[in-house]
């Protein structure tokens, strides 16, 4: 039984089916004038121009319509001359194409040459020329370049969209051994290469190989060549009437079918129908990778998601009979790149939000922005720049546009998890930035790998605001990966707990009395203050805070302040240091001699009363007693009837004894001696005569009394 078998990626390319839309809708609603022919299909340009498409003469300007640019594009001046008055323009140059005269333009701002590698008479040539200028040089030759060739002229490099990949790359390695000054852009279409390949591969296969579309039509021509250099009999046919039946002899033949990319899904199926005919029953069709024929010829959108590009070189090589040139062109028309895999790649150019790499293949690749980075704040020229080299992961291996869809990110994220697993296995220390503050904790970069960082493990102690974090650079170790969850949790404070054992380690090492320190005040208590002289606490009690007097620590200090320490005692089995702030002061009673002199009048402030008297403080860490008979002139029961702590006095130095360290002071002495109040006047003694009248006993006068007393007792 005859076998039918249509080749995966026949026909229509996303190009040239966006350029027929296009037309069909402007169509619709009004006359439409086209440059040339639109796609190189007779057929479909007949239908086209039985539903009102115009051709345009080159002559009389279009007005009052539409104008339709062809899928090759069209040189700027005869854009120029189409256009009249009231007429719109309708673009329906291949995406491919557009991106080549970008690239022209681009060439012409920075002032270089453009180098094309195509044919000058193909359309899709005539319009990049258009838009370089005359520095542009069209060739496939490189000895067209020799003048050139290591001059100092910076060069912009493209190739015709159907160029062949094999001669392309081999023309532009030459260019790279001689020239340094250049930017090598990969424009061949990679859907004309992929197709190339579905068709070479399918011709091995079978009896017949039709190969349909116009005979004007490059893509096609070129498929028919290289099925012919197979040594399969293969035939070049427009439409289904171009079909010859002498061709069909046998009802077993297995026939193949392929087109190009200007060939319509429609002339296909009439192609297929038309030989089932011939066959003489009806056939089994059978397409590679598509269920119908209908899919077969939709654009790759489906071979972007799940073909991988592969070579099968050992098949070329095991078929003796075919030319060695077809062999070369087997094996290099497509790059060997797989989804899912990791390639390296150059990059050749960033934009504001993409960045596109050659990686070897027919186009070169995209990375979204959202694909370069997982932080937002960055833009693509912050994290690479042109001429980078990039390991890049295959997200896609075409797009709608026919270019591989890569990621920075993902690439980094495959090499980062064998780098994750070793820092985690060998306990090491990583870094990253902190990305955002979440719910629980904190999200980190590391290695271009989102990992999690739990709240309560940020610290040493309790984070109340963890936003603080966002935007820093931290250490870290990772204490939990799983592969299959993409998970990986971090521990700040492992390493913080870590860097401050070592640092009490050597703190204690190196402590030895009489040491002068630098600390932190860490904590306020009525006793003292205890201060951080490195991962080592040590308490400065309330009497060595100041050689004045102090009531309570926070008089002199507060928390956070950074103050010098001497240190008194070291405790190293119980973790115990005592420290003094005050003896890294002056001490007062050094200069007491010159300050205070018998006879001085110094003002001073009442710090206490005692019973004999009061003390007095003169300066920080200088006091004197006033002894209770100093306080005043007049007779004192206790200190506190003349004055009381807090109250500010005038006081008289009266001696001064550095070496015991007392100052006796005197109050009164600063104020007059009151004067002594007169006693008054004794009158004198008046003498009594002793008369006989007047001689009378104490007992004659109480004698009665003591008689009578002595009765009651």
């Amino acid at each position: 039984m005859g076998k039918i078998i249509l080749a995966k990626h026949a026909g229509f390319c996303m190009g040239v089916r966006e350029a027929i839309k296009l037309a069909e809708s402007i169509l619709d609603s009004g006359n439409v004038t086209v440059d040339g022919a639109l796609v190189h299909n007779e057929d479909v340009m007949s239908d086209l121009m039985s539903k009102g498409l115009a051709l345009w003469d080159g002559k009389a300007k279009v007005s009052n319509g539409k104008i339709l640019i062809k899928a090759h594009g069209a040189p700027i001046d005869k854009i120029k001359n189409m256009i009249g008055d009231n007429c719109d323009i309708f673009d329906a140059t291949c995406p491919h194409v557009k991106r080549i005269h970008k690239i022209a333009e681009e060439a012409v701002q920075k002032n270089a040459l453009l180098i094309i590698y195509g044919d000058f008479k193909h359309p899709e040539v005539k319009g990049i020329v258009s838009r370089a200028g005359s520095k542009c040089i069209v060739t496939k030759d490189v000895n067209d370049l020799a003048d050139i060739l290591g001059s100092n002229e910076f060069l912009y490099v493209v190739a015709q969209t159907t160029s062949n990949n094999l001669k392309w790359t081999k023309f532009t390695s030459k260019i790279k051994k001689k020239h340094a000054k250049l930017n090598i852009f990969q424009t061949i279409c990679p859907a004309t290469a992929i197709r190339q390949r579905a068709s070479v591969d399918l011709a091995r296969q079978v009896d017949i190989m039709l190969i349909v579309g116009g005979y004007h039509s490059s893509n096609t021509r070129r498929l028919y060549e290289l099925c012919s250099q197979t040594g399969v009999s293969a035939y070049h046919i427009a439409n289904a009437n171009d079909i010859d039946s002498s061709w069909f002899k046998s009802k077993d033949l297995i026939i193949g079918v392929t087109a190009g990319a200007s060939t319509p899904e429609w002339v296909i199926k009439e192609v297929i129908v038309r030989m089932e005919k011939n066959l003489e029953k009806e056939a089994m069709v059978t397409e590679e990778t598509m269920e119908t024929a209908e899919a077969a010829v939709v654009e790759n959108k489906e071979v972007a998601e799940n073909d991988v590009v592969e070579e099968k070189v050992s098949e070329v090589e095991q078929e003796a009979a075919q030319p060695s040139n077809m062999e070369e062109i087997l094996s290099n028309d497509v790059a060997p790149i797989k989804r899912n895999s990791v390639v390296t790649g150059k990059v050749v150019k960033v934009n504001d939000d993409e960045v596109l790499v050659d990686i070897g293949y027919k186009s070169e690749g995209i990375i979204k922005l959202r694909e370069l980075t997982n932080d937002t704040s960055l833009t693509p020229a912050d994290v690479v720049k042109e001429g980078d080299d990039v390991e890049v992961y295959v997200v896609r291996v075409s797009d709608d546009n026919g270019n591989p869809v890569l990621s920075l990110k993902r690439a980094q994220a495959i090499t980062a998890w064998n780098t994750v697993r070793e820092a985690f296995e060998n306990k090491e220390i990583v870094s990253g930035k902190v990305l955002e503050a979440v719910k629980g904790g904190l999200l980190v970069d590391i290695f271009g790998m989102r990992a999690f960082l739990p709240a309560s493990l940020v610290d040493r102690s309790y984070v109340p605001e963890l936003e603080v974090f966002v935007g820093q650079e931290i250490s870290a170790k990772i204490i939990e990966i799983d592969r299959h969850k993409r998970r990986v949790v971090l521990s700040r404070q492992i390493v913080l707990e870590d860097q401050f054992k070592k640092e009490q380690e050597k703190t204690w090492d190196e402590l030895q009395v009489g040491q002068v320190l630098e600390g932190t005040v860490q904590r306020i208590t009525n006793f003292g203050v205890f201060v951080d002289i490195g991962a080592v606490d040590g308490l400065v009690h309330i009497s060595e805070l100041s050689w004045g007097r102090v009531e309570h620590p926070s008089e002199v200090v507060k928390e956070g302040d950074s103050v010098k320490v001497k240190v008194l005692g070291v405790d190293r089995e119980n973790e115990r240091v005592s420290l003094s702030v005050r003896q890294v002061l002056p001490d007062p009673w050094t200069t007491v001699e010159e300050n205070y002199k018998s006879g001085d009048v110094k003002e001073g402030k009442v710090v206490r009363t005692v019973s004999f008297g009061a003390f007095v403080e003169l300066e920080p860490g200088v006091e004197g007693l006033v002894h209770i008979s100093q306080l005043a002139w007049n007779h004192v029961e206790k200190a506190e009837d003349v004055v009381n702590p807090g109250d500010t006095v005038t006081v008289k130095v009266l001696s001064v004894s550095k070496e015991e360290k007392r100052i006796s002071l005197s109050v009164k002495e600063t104020t007059e001696r009151p004067a002594r109040k007169e006693r008054p006047k004794r009158e004198p003694r008046r003498s009594v005569e002793h008369t006989e009248a007047s001689s009378v006993t104490l007992g004659d006068m109480f004698g009665d009394l003591l008689s009578k007393a002595k009765k009651r007792s």
